[in-house]
């Protein structure tokens, strides 16, 4: 029995409504409005590069997340 859910749908970082945002592990009101301040992202990586979030967040979200 796998612990970890099961994401059907990506969200992507350049259109998700704020509240898609906050839905994602470790990520709260303060890093929403980095993550749309940011904006563009041609990679989710940039999540990092950009200072956005932590290794360790970015790790934790990076499944869930896309830029297309």
């Amino acid at each position: 029995h796998d612990a970890l859910p099961i994401f059907t749908k990506q969200i992507n970082l350049n259109t998700a409504s704020q509240s898609e945002l906050d839905s994602l592990t470790g990520v709260g009101t303060v890093t929403v409005h980095k993550i749309v301040s940011g904006r563009p992202y041609t990679a989710v990586d940039e999540l990092v590069t950009k200072k956005i979030v932590s290794q360790k967040v970015f790790d934790q979200i990076k499944e869930q997340v896309t830029t297309y």
